[in-house]
């Protein structure tokens, strides 16, 4: 399990060293790296052949980035202001992103060759007071299994009659 987290983390850290001319140490060196310009590395997903980079551009649009160059980045057909990439699906002709600032948090499903939008689940607790925004939603390849966690923030409040 230990190498399997970190073969995927290099593999990530290779793409975005790669997809921006900085060095593996440039890229991962940092909690929010210079070498990664304008990027949010926060969300990023990362194509199962390793091609290509779905990254919050400086606009906060999701392009798809190129990891071996020669062309520019281009915007994914069919989102929305607001939407992040999660993953690729793993046959790599869909994205998932999310609109993580909503309660329930939606989750959709791209097709990056037609632009095509479908609800593919809404992200909830069962009791929803307090509850703030997601942060992270990690799905295996074939979309079967997902986790997700999200912020709560719960007060209690008393009153108190002759006090003095």
């Amino acid at each position: 399990m230990g190498e399997e987290r970190s073969f995927w983390r290099q593999r990530r850290v290779a793409a975005l060293g790669s997809l921006l001319g900085a060095s593996k140490e440039a890229a991962c060196g940092q909690s929010r790296p210079e070498a990664l310009g304008d990027l949010s590395a926060s969300r990023i997903a990362i194509s199962p052949d390793g091609r290509f980079v779905a990254a919050l551009g400086p606009d906060q649009s999701v392009m798809l980035y190129p990891v071996e160059g020669g062309s520019p980045p281009r915007p994914v057909p069919g989102l929305s202001p607001g939407d992040v990439p999660i993953r690729f699906s793993g046959d790599g002709k869909a994205l998932f992103v999310g609109r993580l600032a909503e309660i329930p948090g939606k989750v959709f499903r791209v097709d990056l060759a037609t632009g095509r939008r479908e609800l593919w689940k809404e992200l909830a607790p069962s009791d929803r007071a307090g509850v703030a925004r997601h942060f992270t939603i990690r799905m295996t390849p074939d979309g079967r299994s997902y986790a997700y966690h999200y912020v709560r923030y719960l007060n209690e409040l008393y009153l108190v009659d002759g006090l003095k």
